[in-house]
């Protein structure tokens, strides 16, 4: 009976934990209607389902050419093994084993693998463990390959995990392997690697603490959206006003528009536009989730009759392809196009929306409490942007001011099974426990280069402004 007793406590323990989730999941998530660029309010976007299916040309494989004779054969290399890492993630380790010798080392902030033969049996069993009972499949997708000198190659890439958890959570790592070369490979059949050193943007137990364990904004929008997987990135240096981030290259979702008038200093919530969207929420379905919400403002002139010119803001929301969708070949992808070509708001005076492949960016960034809102925001990328410079880092401008990049870990922009863009969520946090980022470029500006598009209708993605 003492058992049965603690039994039923137990349990009503737990079902008063799911409750009070489950409230402040309701609490936490207001509806936020797309309609109009209205101000800060946390929610939830859920629009129709778009009207086309297209899909995009275009390799998501970012390859760094290398000049000059003196890279080709390792830059030939770094290719080769970059498509065969992705193979053997896949479970075919075949073109992968061709290009180790039997003696090949492999360092990682796991492993330590002697030969080729534990190396690969040592990836073997990490990919099963990943796909094992009904998980995501693991997706590793190649974010840029290259040379670092005579003899040694490196691909840089990223790899999106499911961890087995009741909340299903979302690993993504940022690595890069550097592979040093043999000529000939002793049999004579052209170069192959006789070591790999491999390093993650973080170690072990910090990915495991940051991205494995259950954050309390998972865990309070576990009832309206599943857990969100970050963009991995790499922490350069800290000072005592910023630190130096580094965001890898990625293909995403790019829509941006125009904006002038009031709008420039309108408050405007870090969600995307209604014609981002072209999926809907379904109760039936599960959804792949990203944070953080990515917005990159830049400041330009605009040509105005009568020979004068009036200050805009291009306003880019950035919403980086789960790794799931990632490194799907390219004309899998659904038109990315929930009808920019329709009505403007007032003071915009041109919509876009299109896949891009976007460089790495660096920026100074620093944390910022309560809502990202536009004194804050602008506050905050002025003082970052003097003390970078004070330091001697190059700050990006734009019409003499910085480019600034919002980023929102409290919101989180979700995909559903056909790679549609679905929900935006941006939870309702105490101050205190807000994750609200703001940042500069740094040394170059940002061009991403646009995937091309193939549709039926001969629609481009953007309204032709």
């Amino acid at each position: 009976l003492s058992l049965f007793a603690c039994s039923l406590s137990a349990l009503s323990l737990l079902l008063f934990v799911g409750q009070m989730i489950a409230l402040c999941s309701l609490l936490g998530s207001a509806a936020y209607l797309p309609s109009t660029p209205s101000g800060l309010s946390p929610g939830v976007w859920q629009v129709r389902s778009g009207r086309r299916a297209a899909a995009v040309r275009g390799a998501l494989v970012d390859a760094t050419a290398v000049g000059g004779a003196g890279g080709r054969l390792e830059q030939g290399v770094a290719e080769a093994f970059a498509m065969a890492l992705v193979e053997a993630w896949k479970g075919d380790d075949a073109g992968l084993g061709r290009m180790l010798l039997p003696e090949t080392r492999v360092e990682t902030p796991i492993w330590s693998c002697a030969s080729a033969r534990d190396y690969l049996d040592d990836l073997a069993g990490a990919c099963r463990f990943f796909t094992n009972a009904g998980r995501t499949p693991p997706a590793l997708a190649v974010l840029s390959t290259g040379v670092v000198r005579p003899g040694v190659a490196k691909v840089q890439w990223s790899l999106g995990v499911e961890w087995p958890s009741a909340w299903r959570s979302r690993v993504n790592l940022l690595a890069e392997s550097e592979l040093l070369l043999e000529s000939g490979g002793g049999g004579g059949g052209g170069p192959r690697v006789r070591a790999i050193k491999e390093t993650w943007h973080e170690a072990p137990l910090d990915v495991f603490g940051r991205q494995v364990t259950p954050r309390l904004r998972d865990l309070v929008s576990l009832w309206n959206s599943p857990t969100a997987e970050h963009v991995p990135m790499w922490t350069e240096r800290t000072t005592d006003d910023y630190r130096v981030l580094r965001v890898p290259p990625m293909v995403a979702v790019q829509a941006e528009w125009v904006e002038t008038q009031t709008l420039l200093l309108a408050e405007q919530a870090p969600l995307p536009p209604e014609f981002a969207f072209t999926g809907e929420v379904k109760r039936s379905e599960w959804y792949s989730c990203v944070a953080p919400s990515l917005l990159e403002r830049g400041r330009l002139s605009q040509q105005l009759p009568g020979n004068m010119r009036q200050v805009a803001q291009r306003r880019r929301w950035v919403l980086p392809l789960p790794a799931a969708f990632a490194c799907l070949p390219a004309a899998e992808l659904p038109s990315p196009d929930g009808g920019s070509g329709g009505t403007r708001p007032e003071g915009v005076t041109s919509q876009s929306v299109q896949y891009v492949r976007r460089p790495s960016m660096r920026l100074a960034a620093r944390s910022i409490r309560n809502l990202p809102s536009n004194k804050a925001v602008l506050s905050a990328a002025r003082e970052l942007a003097a003390a970078a410079e004070r330091d001697g880092l190059t700050v990006v401008r734009q019409e003499g001011q910085p480019v600034v990049v919002q980023m929102c870990y409290d919101a989180k922009i979700g995909w559903n099974k056909r790679a549609q863009v679905s929900m935006a969520v941006w939870l309702s946090m105490p101050p205190l426990l807000q994750d609200n980022q703001v940042g500069v470029l740094l040394d170059v500006p940002c061009t991403p280069v646009p995937l091309p598009m193939i549709d039926a209708g001969g629609a481009s993605g953007s309204d032709g402004s």
